[in-house]
Parts: C-alpha cells; structure tokens; sequence
C-alpha cells in the first residue's frame, strides 16, 4: 500500500461527495475511493476524468493518461503549423491531441484514428462532452485512411522498448493499456511505419508532428531523411520529445 498525499485525499473525498450528491462525506464510498488508490490505481482513472491543455476529456484504463509534455506537444504543433486546414491524429487514444488541435484549428477538418475500438469509444465520447466535431474512425496507423492530403499529421504512439515496460512503474504497468505503450525492439516500430506511410498522405509541405522516447532522437533523424526540414524539439525538461518533419 502506499501512501496517498493530502491533495489526493481531498480530491476522493470531494468525489465522494458530489458521487453521492451530497453536502456530507459518504464514509463507505470515501474509503472505497481510497482503497483503490492505496492499491494503485491512478487517481485520473479514480475520477474518470482529466483537464488537458483547454478541454477536460474522459479517461479509463483503455487509453492513456495523458502526460504533461503532450500539453507542451500541444504548443509545439501551434507554434509550427500553419493555418492547417485537414487533419489527422494518428493512435488518438482519448482524443486529446486531436481534440485540442481541433478546437484551436476549428476551421480544419480533424480525423481521429486508433488501432483500438475501446479506445475510439472514449475519443467519441470527448467529442461529444466538449462539443468538439471530428470524423472518428478505426485504422491501423495509415493503413485504413482513405484521404489524402493532409496539411498535419500527429502521433503520440508507443515507444518504450519491449524489453523495458515490465520495468514501468506499477501505476502504469498495471493499469494503463500496453498496447498504447509497447512499441517494439527499439520502441520505433509504429514510429518507423507511421513515418513511412505518412509520406504518402501528407500534402505538398504538409507537417508530421510527432512525440518521441528522449533517447531516440538520434535515430529519427535518420528515419525521417526523406523529409524536410526535419527538426528535433525539447521538452520542459530539456529532453528530446517531439520530431517535425516536412514533406
């Protein structure tokens, strides 16, 4: 069991409170609130919800939670698209990326797509609760996308080598969906097809935005040779995080 800081405990009693729609704490339903907590499991999968960058989105052990530098990716993505007018969030997860650019962007056509039904159902849903209007389907990376052309291509997919996610801490091993973390060998397969495939869907000067493992930026640069104007980008922490390309 671990221990819970203070500023958890006053979240799970309030949730306990406004869960039992009442003014006074429910004992019975605080302590199994807490209870789940001390066992592990995240606070965000706790309250089922999370405030990401300008939207609050919906979460449960079949996406990710989303960390603080895919809000700083976020940033990045606006400082450098131009006025992108289609679209596509590539292993969207809860939707969040797609989502935030979406209503930032909100003259373009967003598309968002995931290997995981279970996980395009919680996209849909954010959808819906922001109010937020995107075209959400299944696909394989690129694989199913039958348009073309498009100005911006973001992905936030899994890059922990295989070899190194039983290592993960427990709070992310044993809640949060491997398939969202595990990305091969070297943690770049679908990176390495998503950089391939992307070249093909991509508009004349169109963007791949992607967020990577710190230690790979290396090996990006070589994988994205076919591009231009390729750029390897820091996170808060002055880490390699995010990669930009340019068809």
């Amino acid at each position: 069991m671990q221990v819970i800081p203070d500023y958890e405990i006053s979240k799970l009693k309030q949730l306990a409170m406004e869960t039992s729609l009442s003014s006074y704490l429910d004992v019975n339903l605080y302590e199994a609130l807490l209870e789940r907590r001390k066992s592990g499991e995240p606070l965000q999968y706790i309250e089922e919800e999370v405030s990401f960058y300008d939207i609050n989105i919906e979460v449960n052990p079949n996406v990710l939670i989303p960390r603080p530098e895919t809000e700083f990716f976020i940033e990045k993505i606006i400082d450098r698209a131009k006025d992108p007018k289609k679209i596509i969030d590539i292993g969207t997860g809860s939707g969040c990326i797609g989502l935030s650019l979406a209503k930032h962007f909100n003259n373009a056509e967003v598309h968002l797509t995931d290997i995981s039904f279970e996980a395009l159902q919680v996209a849909e849903k954010n959808s819906n609760k922001n109010n937020i209007q995107v075209t959400i389907y299944h696909s394989n990376l690129l694989k199913e996308v039958r348009d073309n052309n498009f100005n911006l291509i973001v992905g936030n997919l899994p890059y922990i080598p295989s070899n190194e996610v039983k290592d993960l801490p427990a709070e992310v091993l044993n809640y949060e969906p491997i398939l969202a973390l595990d990305g091969g060998k070297e943690g770049l397969d679908c990176i390495a097809k998503l950089i391939k495939e992307a070249n093909n869907k991509l508009s004349n000067n169109g963007l791949l935005a992607l967020e990577i493992d710190s230690r790979s930026g290396d090996k990006l640069t070589k994988l994205t040779k076919d591009y231009t104007n390729v750029e390897i980008v820091h996170d808060l922490t002055g880490r390699d995080r995010y990669v930009f390309a340019t068809k």
